[in-house]
């Protein structure tokens, strides 16, 4: 895993594409206050590969200067925002293989849960998409 950042100029939509192997990992969109007005909104925006539609990632103000993202973009997409002052993005760069332990730390998280709360149904669905997940790396890994 390493950092990834960028800068997006203002009136610059910038492209950014992960190297091949590779997600990036999107965990912040910030802007810089000192160049926004008090009652400045700044919506920042992405475009995600074909799709020709842009989504609002982050409604930036004086107020919400910077706000937390898990937004994982596995080939090229395009950040924009309507601002007169720069948006960072940060986050970090991994290889595709090194997320599949996060998947499943996640899905033993909600076994667990589910679990403690006594739905029994759900355990067992959970447990099986787990047990699939790991026969799954341990042939393709």
């Amino acid at each position: 895993m390493e950092f990834w950042g960028i800068e997006v100029k203002p009136g610059k939509p910038l492209m950014a594409e992960p190297e091949d192997g590779y997600m990036i990992h999107v965990s912040q969109v910030s802007i810089d206050l000192s160049k926004v007005n008090e009652d400045e909104n700044v919506l920042v925006y992405v475009k995600y590969g074909d799709d020709k539609n842009k989504y609002l990632i982050g409604n930036l103000s004086h107020k919400f200067p910077q706000v937390s993202l898990d937004l994982f973009f596995d080939q090229e997409f395009e950040i924009s925002h309507d601002s007169k002052t720069s948006v960072f993005l940060l986050g970090n760069q991994t290889p595709d293989d090194e997320q599949y332990p996060f998947i499943l730390l996640s899905f033993f998280s909600y076994i667990f849960y589910y679990f403690i709360n006594g739905d029994s149904n759900s355990c067992v669905c959970l447990s099986l998409i787990c047990f699939c997940s790991c026969f799954f790396l341990m042939l393709h890994g």
